[in-house]
């Protein structure tokens, strides 16, 4: 849908990187004057090739040099409660986690239905999951803090349709830091700050900051 002509006022969007697996476009958003990448992902189903595709996108992501929004059929699970039927392995929420700790991203808030997967087996072998999914960078959620990923309804594939929503003209910029004078009147003021400096955060460098 970003490449519908009347989206042209408001996104510029174009391929620069492709492989089977996914596709890297640079997208300007001019109302912010933003830039960042999307990444449109169909990860492997396979075992035997998920550990390598998950090796080399990770390294891929980590290796752009703007904010990024992942969004795609990821093939992973990052939580139990994101599969209804049949048994769950532990591998399928490692590989995604893991991911997200180590390319600093967020799963987007959704909505719409609980699962993006469906397949249908024999009698009460029904398995449901969440499979598709948006991923964007802390820098991305701080420009578009509304953002939510649709689940729209199911029609006639194995997985319901996901989109991105946000409307550009209620958007509102994050008030600037101010500083207050009255914090150093705390008697605890410099062990406080201390402390505070001394924490283990993880994450894009803004957001640990």
């Amino acid at each position: 849908l970003l490449w519908k002509s009347y989206l042209s006022s408001y996104f510029c969007l174009n391929v620069i990187y492709k492989n089977r697996y996914y596709i890297c476009c640079p997208c300007e958003e001019y109302k912010l004057n933003f830039q960042f990448y999307y990444v449109f992902v169909y990860a492997p189903a396979s075992e035997v090739l998920k550990s390598k595709f998950w090796q080399d996108f990770t390294i891929y992501i980590k290796s752009l040099d703007k904010p990024v929004v992942v969004i795609g059929d990821l093939n992973e699970l990052k939580h139990p409660s994101e599969k209804m039927g049949w048994a769950q392995l532990l591998q399928h929420f490692k590989r995604l986690n893991d991911f997200i700790t180590d390319t600093s991203l967020v799963n987007l808030p959704s909505y719409g239905s609980s699962f993006t997967c469906r397949k249908k087996k024999d009698g009460d072998g029904n398995i449901f999951e969440v499979l598709d999914r948006a991923l964007v960078s802390y820098e991305w959620i701080d420009k578009y803090p509304c953002a939510k990923t649709f689940h729209h309804p199911f029609t006639s594939s194995d997985h319901c349709p996901i989109a991105i929503e946000y409307n550009l003209n209620y958007i509102k910029k994050a008030p600037p830091f101010r500083f207050e004078i009255m914090w150093t009147k705390r008697e605890d003021f410099e062990n406080l700050i201390q402390h505070c400096w001394q924490q283990k955060f993880t994450g894009s460098n803004l957001y640990c900051l």
